[in-house]
């Protein structure tokens, strides 16, 4: 009764309130207007909060927090969880700002970093709410025994998202951990439920589990709409000791999740035991994959790989313009690899579009896919101006295993050592309009293969395979070999069909004209250069072209009439005049000309000529490194100097590391001429004793002796790995009865570098029952009392001797243990007893 006259109360009490509002509105005495959005300021010191969290606590809805360069280390607990900033409500919390100016935010300048230390997570947002954070490093974070996700795993290292719609953008999300204890889900991130957007962002060397299995490295989606777009994840791994599913991203029943111009790179799924999808696991996901390049992902280190860069569990997902490139399944090559590319598992209607499925490895089935079905659970699914080209190994291009349906359409399968496309017994698939060239075999298998009316044979042309390009050029044989799908588009977005027909494979050639070549100069000021350039009309018909031009600094004239009349394969001359005034020294203009079709007005080419006046300083150092390290090791990073300018020029290198690790191997003094390169080197010596999670960052800068303000660097973040190691002692002996239980007592020691569970077990020589608790977790250094206790059976001969072995084993490296031995040896004879009870003086003695 209380709670519906309270509730009663509060509804006339709204009632009347809005009575009165409405009345003072009719009456014109009352004007409404929104609050006004606060601007507040974060800053180690000087500032009116040294701490996110108060400045996040103090805000309304709708403010902005700015956040001055620093570090960030503050920890704080909130509904029983632990970390640096906990967000409630919607507010931006936006970094990379500096203390003198509070208008421009720039993140490279003004580093802002979040960093927990290991002793939580560093971001948590909570609740239906739509906050923004920007332009932040998040690290340290460690979500071991802070849960989160079901049913009860550890998640979300450095970021955890629940229910809220976010935005994350241009963050940096580094060297966090999910769970150091048992199986971890999103080492970088863990969303729940949420449609957050996450955009510009570098998510790079965290892990889902060090301890057990693990699942999505980088990211981990659950039931979330969420949109990706324009991230680099790369480095992560899912389990740094068991299976691991997902070493970039996981997403787990997430049909409306998006993911948009996203670089996965890179990353793995399990650096210990088997793994499946090292750079994407999609489970029960019909998400869309739009654009991304999946590159440089591994399934497995060292046994079982599936899907080294994509692997699709019943999930009727779209691929459309992926770049699925250079995966491994496993770099074991005694253990068993299928799909290289992409592994798609029981999975009913998936689409894939203008995919290009390139230089993958497996051992065994399917270098470039592997699919397979179930009785139950079949596999179907359709590709659609698909290119499979130059996959390694074992396996074949495409292996479809039994129990599945397949139709390609438009497809290029070039470049096999083995087999194009293997089809198994109760299996079918179908192929229309297929450019076959260099495999050993085209098909193979016992399984159903219709191979259509269209079947080319010839030479797909690929622009520059060894560099990875696999567009088509001039002479391919897929140009207007294909039949309309009602795809209007290639994979890089430009108009399909180019002219009357459509082209086999990914790409469509941009038809029907060609401007080459480019060029680059350096010459002085107050000269005069001609370019001089070849129009080719690429098309089958007559056309006419026109001419156009820009300049950057309006220095150039086109000496060529236009337009221009050019039959089938005809070429001519196109002519540019730079006039170089005097007094530009170190200017630059960049001239493009422009070919157009008159025909077709989407049918054009460029050529590009770059003139640079005087000395021009330009320099360039790549690429950024990350790596797992364990204490008393040495960890020795290469990096490539490149001389982008137009002179000779010497350069300095300096380096700077957080923990004093860093060593540059390379003479700080190297000279280079335009385009040349040099090998920079740098060794991080972690020393004894260093906490696992303990990360050191090293910068390496080249600058210009002739022009200082010119630079370039590379980052190298060294994350100190868990070194287990277990002292158990001392060893115990006793004597007793039988019916007797001993009670021994050992202390157990975590003598590794990082928290760590151990297992006991047992071995008794006599099979005597052995009791005592197991797991055991254990901080750093920090001891328990292991009690164990040993019970004599009754009737057992006096003079009888057990030997029972205790040995506790770490959960994180199970070569790593110790053992003691308790010897029980029996004396005496044992009370027995009657009904009617009758007791018997017993003659041995208790210890």
């Amino acid at each position: 009764m209380k709670g519906k006259g309270r509730h009663l109360f509060v509804t006339l009490a709204m009632g009347l309130g809005l009575t009165l509002i409405l009345l003072w509105l009719l009456d014109g005495k009352l004007s409404t207007r929104a609050a006004p959005v606060a601007e507040l300021h974060v800053c180690p010191s000087g500032c009116t909060y040294s701490s996110i969290q108060a400045a996040v606590d103090a805000a309304n809805p709708g403010d902005v927090i700015k956040v001055a360069a620093g570090n960030y280390t503050d920890i704080h607990q909130r509904d029983g969880i632990t970390q640096v900033v906990y967000i409630n409500k919607a507010v931006t919390v936006r970094g990379g700002y500096s203390t003198g100016d509070w208008t421009t935010s720039d993140p490279v300048a003004n580093p802002t970093t979040l960093d927990a230390q290991g002793l939580g997570r560093v971001l948590v947002i909570s609740g239906t709410i739509a906050p923004t954070v920007e332009g932040l490093r998040i690290t340290g974070g460690d979500a071991t025994g802070q849960g989160g996700g079901p049913p009860g795993y550890d998640v979300g290292g450095g970021v955890y998202i629940y229910a809220a719609t976010a935005t994350i953008s241009n963050c940096i999300i580094y060297s966090n951990t999910a769970s150091t204890a048992a199986l971890g889900d999103g080492g970088g991130l863990y969303l729940y439920s949420s449609a957050s957007a996450l955009s510009g962002n570098t998510i790079v060397s965290n892990t889902a589990s060090t301890a057990g299995g693990g699942y999505g490295g980088g990211l981990f989606l659950s039931k979330s709409a969420a949109a990706l777009s324009g991230n680099i994840v790369q480095g992560n791994i899912a389990s740094a000791s068991d299976w691991g599913y997902g070493g970039g991203l996981y997403l787990w029943q997430s049909d409306d999740a998006t993911l948009s111009g996203n670089t996965v790179r890179g990353n793995i799924a399990s650096t210990a035991l088997g793994g499946r999808g090292g750079g994407l696991y999609l489970y029960k996901s019909a998400a869309i994959l739009n654009g991304n390049i999946v590159q440089g992902n591994i399934a497995s280190l060292s046994n079982r790989g599936d899907g080294g860069g994509l692997y699709l569990s019943k999930s009727a997902a779209t691929l459309n313009g992926n770049t699925v490139q250079s995966n491994t399944a496993t770099l074991n090559p005694d253990a068993i690899g299928q799909g290289g590319g992409l592994g798609i598992w029981r999975t009913d209607a998936f689409i894939l579009i203008n995919n290009l499925v390139a230089n993958n490895h497996a051992n065994n089935q399917g270098s470039g896919l592997y699919l397979e079905g179930s009785l139950t659970d079949p596999t179907s699914g359709c590709l659609v101006h698909t290119t499979i080209a130059d996959n390694g190994g074992g396996g074949q291009g495409v292996y479809i295993d039994e129990h599945v349906t397949l139709a390609f359409t438009n497809t290029i399968i070039a470049g096999h050592e083995s087999v194009g496309v293997f089809v198994t017994a109760g299996s079918t698939t179908t192929l229309e309009a297929t450019l076959w060239y260099d495999n050993e075999t085209n098909t193979d298998g016992g399984g159903v293969i219709v191979t259509g009316t269209i079947n080319v044979y010839g030479n797909p042309a690929f622009m520059a395979p060894s560099a990875w390009d696999y567009h088509i050029t001039i002479g391919s044989a897929a140009i207007d070999a294909g039949v309309d799908t009602g795809v209007t588009t290639d994979i890089d977005g430009e108009s399909r069909p180019a002219r009357a027909g459509y082209d086999i494979g990914a790409d469509e050639y941009p038809f029907g004209v060609q401007l080459a070549p480019d060029y680059k100069s350096t010459v002085e000021s107050d000269m005069i250069i001609i370019y001089t350039h070849v129009l080719t009309n690429a098309g089958s018909d007559t056309d006419v072209f026109a001419l156009t031009l820009s300049s950057t600094q309006n220095w150039a004239t086109l000496l060529t009439s236009t337009p221009i009349t050019l039959t089938p394969g005809a070429t001519a001359t196109v002519q540019v005049r730079i006039t170089v005034p005097a007094g530009s020294d170190g200017l630059i203009d960049t001239t493009v000309i422009t070919a157009t079709s008159q025909t077709n007005p989407v049918v054009f080419d460029t050529a590009t000529d770059i003139t640079l006046v005087g000395r021009v300083v330009s320099v360039a150092l790549e690429p950024n490194r990350s790596a797992t390290a364990y204490p008393d090791t040495v960890v020795t990073y290469t990096h490539t100097l490149i001389n982008t300018g137009n002179y000779t020029e010497t350069f300095t290198l300096t380096y700077s590391s957080t923990r004093n690790w860093a060593t540059l191997l390379t003479n700080p003094s190297i000279i280079l001429t335009p385009e040349a390169t040099a090998t920079v080197q740098v060794r991080i010596t972690v020393p004894g004793g260093v906490i696992s999670g303990t990360a050191d960052r090293t910068v390496i800068t080249a600058t210009s002796d002739f022009n200082p303000a010119i630079s370039d660097s590379v980052t190298d973040i060294t994350t100190v790995g868990l070194a287990a190691d277990v002292a158990l002692a001392p060893n115990r002996s006793a004597a007793a009865g039988p019916g007797a239980v001993i009670v021994y007592t050992h202390t157990l020691t975590n003598a590794g570098n990082g928290p760590d569970t151990f297992a006991i077990t047992h071995a008794s020589s006599q099979g005597w029952t052995v009791m005592y608790d197991t797991p055991i977790a254990l901080g750093i250094e920090q001891t328990a009392t292991l009690v164990v206790r040993v019970a004599v059976p009754f009737g057992v001969i006096s003079g009888t001797t057990d030997t029972t072995i205790i040995t506790a084993t770490s959960q994180s490296d199970f070569a790593a243990f110790d053992s003691v031995t308790d010897t029980t040896m029996v004396t005496g004879e044992q009370w027995d007893t009657y009904l009617p009870i009758v007791l018997r003086k017993s003659t041995w003695k208790s210890f």
